[in-house]
């Protein structure tokens, strides 16, 4: 009587010649037919032993897995199969391959050898190869080798810094190395030799995230470049304080982009997300940019201790410019994180303009620019954005990228300001027309700030429609003598009713004044200097505590120049304006 094995295989061996010519067969030791046949047979017997003894088909396996990598495989093929081990099973990129060996040719031999002899490896796409998760865990063993670990996270950091630096032309092959990056930083978290090279990993795949605007997996990856650091340099340290910065940065995109507020909704606690049902996405809003907050100031404490003869003056003022946009996206909840944002706008626009840096300076009158904007004073807004322009323009050219973002702001506010420069610029040459003889919109942004106009802010908002933006517009086509009204005690304390009694408020609203008016003659096409000039003349006073207190009031080098032209006869007055009031002239610029 025959047993139930031998039924078995009478009975699937005539299916099985007439369904070989269909398999697709893989052999790891012949290519000879007569034995491929066996191997096809032997599997098929395997799985239906598996339905009657699963451990048996378990030893089964794994002595063929043991017997998966060829006996005469070479050991340049071998060390192949050994780094795609421990990497992305699916997604092997070419790109890795040949920096991992750069002989290219003889890494080509080997890939033909692994995919078309042997079949360890599989061509998915063209310059994307893949591996069994089988044989992989077979190479990896239990013990996973740090060397290799090492190796690829040198090989994937150079390549990965390439690419970011420069492009890429294939987005196949990015994505495989990005998920090859992924693999081996996991693989990497517990090995303490290789902390510095994987925080470097963990920078790159935050800033491809960001760059792809998954914000969400930024995150992930700059938390674990903070954990890293933290471990590799306790206390105080200017890499941690760059990391927190970063959290920082990746919170405040979380915040900004619509995708990414959802998924944060999505994974939020039961309460958070039935108080976002009741009073809407503002909340969750809201906390990002707290939480972007946070990291934001505990890196610039950081950074303040770490700091010595202003060796860490970018990086602070930097910091203090992402807090002032994290307090600019939050004035819609309390109108007093828009004073903050501008607080630290103008801190940091005073840290960078001590470093005399063009592009640094230019940025800092941008940030100021938009929280004007927000406030309300849109002259103020504009000016600001010229003097960014025009500082771009003299470093830069017309045609950098700098240049044409700020250009398209500017006209955005005054539409017709590139079609009429031109030919007023001609006119002024020509001397036919009042002005700046050196161009219409050319500046010399004021490098002198204070600090102190925070006091000023609530005054100015409370005139700024009534008194300011008139002042503004009454300097294009009037002289000193009707301006000169709107300086008069009586006529503020008529305009502020009783705030106009109180102490130092008129001298205040005159300041303020002041510099409204020459926002007004910068915003004029004929530049009538002549307005200050008279202010000059009739407040000589009042102009000495304005240069003191709040030299950024002049708003422009030119006013400058034209208040000591107005007082020609006063040296003490021009060495005091000098002194206090510091603007960057047309030398300085064209030298950068």
């Amino acid at each position: 009587m025959l047993s139930r094995a031998q039924i078995i295989t009478t009975l699937t061996r005539p299916l099985f010649r007439a369904a070989y010519p269909l398999l697709n067969v893989h052999s790891t030791f012949t290519t000879l037919p007569s034995y491929r046949m066996y191997s096809s047979w032997h599997n098929i017997r395997n799985k239906l032993a598996a339905l009657r003894n699963p451990e048996q088909a378990a030893n089964t396996l794994k002595h063929d897995l043991s017997e998966s990598i060829p006996e005469g495989l070479g050991k340049d093929a071998k060390k192949i199969l050994k780094y795609c081990a421990y990497l992305d099973a699916e997604m092997i990129p070419i790109g890795l391959l040949e920096t991992i060996f750069p002989n290219t040719e003889k890494l080509n031999k080997e890939l033909i050898e692994l995919t078309k002899t042997h079949r360890l490896l599989k061509e998915v796409q063209p310059g994307i190869y893949s591996i069994s998760p089988e044989l992989q865990k077979k190479l990896k063993g239990d013990k996973p080798e740090q060397q290799i670990i090492a190796s690829l996270l040198k090989y994937i950091n150079d390549l990965l810094c390439n690419t970011l630096e420069h492009g890429s032309d294939d987005e196949h092959q990015l994505k495989a190395l990005i998920n090859c990056a992924v693999v081996v930083a996991d693989s990497a978290k517990e090995i303490p030799d290789v902390r510095e090279s994987l925080d470097l990993l963990c920078c790159f795949l935050a800033s491809y995230y960001n760059k792809t605007e998954s914000y969400y997996n930024s995150l992930v990856y700059w938390e674990r470049s903070l954990s890293i650091r933290k471990t590799l340099y306790p206390g105080n340290h200017y890499k941690v304080a760059k990391a927190l910065n970063n959290i920082g940065f990746a919170y405040s995109c979380l915040a900004s982009n619509e995708s990414s507020l959802e998924s944060i909704i999505s994974f939020s606690s039961a309460f958070i997300k039935l108080k976002t049902m009741v009073f809407g996405k503002d909340i969750i809003y809201e906390k990002v940019h707290l939480k972007s907050l946070e990291y934001y100031k505990a890196s610039l404490a950081m950074q303040s201790v770490l700091s010595s003869g202003g060796s860490n003056t970018r990086s602070i003022a930097t910091t203090l410019s992402n807090i002032g946009y994290s307090y600019m996206a939050l004035r819609m909840h309390h109108s007093v994180y828009a004073y903050s944002s501008l607080s630290n706008f103008e801190e940091s626009h005073r840290m960078f303009t001590s470093l005399s840096s063009c592009d640094d300076i230019a940025r800092s009158l941008c940030n100021l620019g938009s929280i004007y904007f927000i406030f309300g004073d849109f002259n103020k807004h504009l000016e600001l954005y010229k003097q960014a322009y025009s500082l771009h323009l003299a470093s830069h050219g017309k045609n950098h990228p700098y240049t044409e973002t700020v250009s398209k702001v500017v006209s955005a506010v005054d539409p017709e300001i590139f079609l009429r420069q031109g030919p007023v610029d001609r006119l002024q040459k020509q001397g036919e027309f009042r002005g700046n003889p050196i161009g219409l919109e050319f500046r010399k942004p004021i490098l002198s700030h204070s600090g102190n106009a925070e006091c000023l802010y609530e005054l100015k908002l409370k005139i700024q429609s009534t008194i300011l933006n008139k002042i503004v517009d009454d300097c294009h086509d009037n002289d000193w003598d009707t301006i000169s009204t709107y300086f008069d005690k009586a006529f503020i304390r008529k305009k502020l009713g009783l705030l106009g009694y109180l102490p130092d408020t008129i001298e205040s609203v005159q300041m303020l004044c002041f510099e409204a008016m020459n926002l007004g003659i910068m915003k004029s096409d004929k530049k009538p200097y002549d307005i200050v000039a008279g202010f000059c003349r009739t407040y000589p006073e009042l102009t000495e505590k304005i240069a003191t207190e709040y030299p950024e009031f002049f708003v422009d080098g030119s006013i400058v120049e034209a208040c000591t032209n107005a007082r020609w006869y006063s040296k003490t007055f021009a060495e005091m304006l000098k002194k206090n009031v510091k603007y960057q002239d047309k030398e300085i610029e064209r030298s950068r």
